[in-house]
């Protein structure tokens, strides 16, 4: 960690429980594992032959063909209406299959995993309330409640929440649930909002920064990365191309200057006044976008043949 981010860990209350000191990516393992000796790949499979009463080879081809299984139920039906997005989230059982084995390939694996580097900079923070925003199989959820959060799960898709209910109820932990389809955030309730792989496909980004906003008390951080990618046939879920549609939306919402951690943005809710927050509107919008970004790398690398 380095620069501001590496001050999140001096924000904290007295003490440091054994909950805080303990290695995040230990306990991600210890969680996909269930405590047993199989491999993580393994005992997920395990875990969703028993969620799902479904047969090895079933479970293991949804698993491994979940890429495709989306595919195909995204052009079952039209998705650029909000409802044809949202049934389109309804239907996706099969991202149940293929991120909890993601997950499990990720604590096999030397990769980054995103909810691990959130927790390692939010350590020295004291736990309070905690949300997970685009929850998915809650496995972040679970991660930080062994840290000592109090963790509330979110999402839009049935399957995901559904899931998430059953495994809080296998792993007896007590984390709170909102359907996003029917329920509202709760305003000036949580300490920390993360999420993980979930921006890029929010419909109406502005509307939910807002939310967002509000639903932090002040001083409060929200963590989350922006998983932007050029418009493919393989990727049409993914709603944003580049990063700058989220990133314009955020000071102007009342946000601070972001600290970075890998691919993470680190925000701060902070009271600002509205004209202030109409000058970061106009500064944003000119520092971010596809021509100064362009410029900016032609000048780096400049600087850098100069050099």
């Amino acid at each position: 960690m380095s620069g501001s981010s590496a001050q999140l860990s001096t924000q904290t209350g007295a003490g440091t429980t054994a909950a805080q000191s303990a290695d995040p990516r230990a306990l991600w393992n210890d969680i996909l594992t269930r405590g047993t000796s199989l491999k993580p790949t393994e005992a997920v499979i395990q875990e969703l032959m028993t969620y799902s009463g479904l047969p090895e080879d079933e479970v293991r081809y949804t698993a491994a063909n979940s890429q495709k299984i989306t595919e195909q139920k995204w052009a079952e039906a039209d998705r650029t209406t909000p409802e044809g997005l949202r049934a389109f989230y309804d239907s996706v059982t099969n991202w149940v299959f293929g991120t909890l084995s993601y997950h499990a390939r990720q604590a096999e694996g030397d990769l980054a995993i995103l909810p691990v580097d959130a927790a390692t900079a939010v350590a020295g923070r004291k736990p309070g309330d905690h949300l997970d925003f685009g929850a998915g199989v809650s496995t972040a959820v679970l991660l930080f409640d062994r840290l000592g959060w109090r963790s509330t799960a979110s999402d839009v898709a049935a399957p995901l929440l559904n899931f998430s209910r059953w495994r809080f109820q296998q792993n007896s932990v007590d984390a709170k649930l909102i359907d996003l389809k029917s329920e509202a955030i709760p305003k000036n309730s949580y300490d920390l909002i993360t999420a993980f792989n979930t921006m890029a496909h929010v419909d109406d980004m502005a509307k939910t920064v807002r939310e967002l906003h509000a639903a932090l008390r002040p001083g409060g951080l929200l963590i989350f990365d922006i998983d932007n990618r050029k418009k493919s046939t393989t990727d049409q879920w993914f709603l944003y191309e580049d990063q700058y549609a989220i990133v314009r939306l955020m000071r102007r919402t009342g946000f601070s200057t972001p600290s970075r951690l890998g691919m993470l943005y680190i925000y701060e809710r902070v009271e600002r006044s509205a004209l202030q927050r109409q000058i970061y509107a106009l500064y944003d919008g000119l520092r971010y976008n596809g021509v100064a970004t362009w410029i900016g790398k032609k000048l780096r690398a400049l600087k850098g043949k100069r050099a």
